[in-house]
């Protein structure tokens, strides 16, 4: 057997935790390996964003484990391969794992139109072809008894996504088109992106413009040609779920820049109100007449989206303020009524 770091101890019986995270760094410290290049344990635990000690059980694991031909250099504090024919024998998955497996493929559907969409699924084969144990669950039948239907999204350009991403990885300034809903034209932009977020099935660049300095959402469904720039910016952390804080449906406001909403809905469809969550922040409050009161924020400017959902209680909701947003309920309401012949 190699010979092994002398402040290592054999972690046999003892794996690395389990789940995603682990997966990923054996795969990541498989692929550096297989270079051919010496590596440190230093250098992985800062490329893997862990402690040594981590990624030092890692290799354990792997080679007591699965048998790799991991050879410790104590000079040098480097390991190689000593046979780089080598294939990790890699999952071993309960029929429990597996079904969380197939369930989340499915799941990841809902990418499609994006590279992570062909990347999911690269990962997922690769994982179903390294499986060393016989699993007794079917995936034709689990895939037949679980699926998972999305919101229609807005088709997107998967060569501008793919841009949008490198450009969000490597810190470069793009230059891009972008129209927006009431744009007659596309108009040119130069930004630093910050996040890509799928939201109710659509998806969004968070972008900080280059000139004012200011944090936007542009749909990326809107964005024309995009390119990647040799301008580097300074990647400055930026929470997502701060980002994303005040949003309603599709719509994505500024953090903080809010309206209070206020509805009250009949006894008729109060159970269907309080099952489901329609906003982070929410307040829901039980009024004695049977009534349910919902309170949420919403983004100032999102009031066309949240008159469309008030429109879709018909009847059966009231508003209590804003006032703004009652005018305009009850103007949209007579405009219907004039549409459908009812002046």
């Amino acid at each position: 057997m190699p010979p092994k770091s002398p402040s290592e101890k054999p972690a046999v019986g003892v794996p690395p935790r389990t789940g995603p995270a682990a997966l990923a760094r054996i795969f990541r410290i498989d692929k550096e390996l297989r270079s051919g290049r010496p590596v440190t344990c230093a250098r992985l635990a800062a490329d893997l964003e862990v402690n040594v000690r981590t990624v030092r059980r890692d290799i354990n694991f792997m080679r007591d484990r699965q048998g790799a031909p991991i050879e410790f250099d104590s000079r040098a504090n480097t390991y190689r391969y000593t046979d780089l024919q080598y294939v990790l024998p890699m999952v071993r998955l309960s029929e429990g794992e597996l079904l969380y497996l197939l369930t989340a493929e499915q799941f990841v559907r809902q990418a499609r139109g994006t590279p992570l969409a062909d990347t999911l699924h690269s990962l997922y084969s690769k994982i179903c072809e390294r499986m060393t144990d016989p699993v007794d669950v079917d995936p034709v039948i689990v895939r037949g008894q679980v699926s998972f239907h999305a919101a229609p999204g807005r088709l997107i350009d998967e060569r501008m996504w793919s841009n949008a991403f490198a450009a969000l990885r490597a810190c470069r300034v793009i230059e891009m088109t972008y129209q927006g809903l009431k744009d007659e034209t596309p108009s040119p932009r130069r930004v630093e992106p910050l996040h890509i977020a799928c939201v109710d099935g659509d998806w969004y660049l968070i972008a900080r413009n280059e000139g004012t300095r200011e944090v936007r959402h542009f749909a990326m469904s809107r964005i024309g040609q995009v390119r990647v720039t040799e301008d580097n910016f300074e990647w400055e952390h930026y929470d997502p779920e701060t980002l994303l804080s005040n949003r309603f449906g599709r719509f994505i406001g500024r953090p903080g820049d809010c309206l209070r909403v206020v509805l009250e809905f009949v006894p008729e469809v109060a159970q269907a109100v309080k099952e489901r969550s329609w906003h982070p922040r929410q307040e829901l409050k039980e009024l004695r007449d049977g009534r349910t009161r919902l309170t949420l924020p919403i983004p100032k400017d999102a009031v066309a989206e949240i008159r469309r959902f008030v429109l879709g209680w018909g009847s059966r909701v009231k508003v209590i303020q804003p006032r703004e947003l009652r005018e305009v309920v009850i103007d949209e309401a007579r405009a219907m009524l004039k549409a459908n012949g009812c002046e």
